[in-house]
């Protein structure tokens, strides 16, 4: 009988979010710590190159501090730039920032719960169970916070 054959070439966390599709290609293209200053939906950081590293709209801010995400709504200047989500982000933690990208991706799940997701095609829907160690073969666009148990869920495609 014949099975499906699960082959990726790329691994990054499915970092969590109810409001951005958060599954993007790990392309970083600026990181670093945040400084005084850094509240709501503003990021400052004061060796930042934004403008000069091409961060854009769209493109997908990432907190390695705490593990949530938002989209860049613009960038201000060098140093300074809005983003999507308020509250996420705080003085001191670190970021890195990954290219926007619309490919959608399958999913591992390391600690087994509930997983909530928006599919490629734009469906919401929730796995109940979903066991420990086993992989979604749904492609996914993003992976809710509210709704998903699971934990270390890995994006692959």
């Amino acid at each position: 009988m014949p099975y499906q054959k699960l082959q990726t070439s790329n691994a990054a966390i499915a970092y969590t979010s109810d409001t951005e599709d958060t599954i993007n290609v790990r392309q970083v293209i600026q990181s670093g710590s945040l400084n005084a200053g850094t509240t709501g939906t503003t990021i400052i950081d004061s060796t930042g190159t934004f403008v000069t590293s091409g961060v854009k709209r769209g493109d997908l801010v990432v907190n390695v501090t705490d593990g949530v995400a938002s989209r860049v709504l613009s960038v201000t200047n060098e140093t300074e730039l809005e983003v999507l989500t308020t509250g996420l982000f705080v003085s001191s933690d670190n970021y890195e920032i990954w290219q926007k990208t619309t490919e959608a991706s399958v999913l591992y799940v390391g600690v087994g719960g509930d997983v909530k997701v928006r599919t490629a095609g734009g469906d919401d829907t929730t796995f109940i169970g979903v066991p420990s160690g086993s992989f979604m073969p749904v492609q996914v666009s993003r992976v809710y916070t509210t709704g998903t148990s699971a934990t270390n869920i890995l994006a692959l495609w």
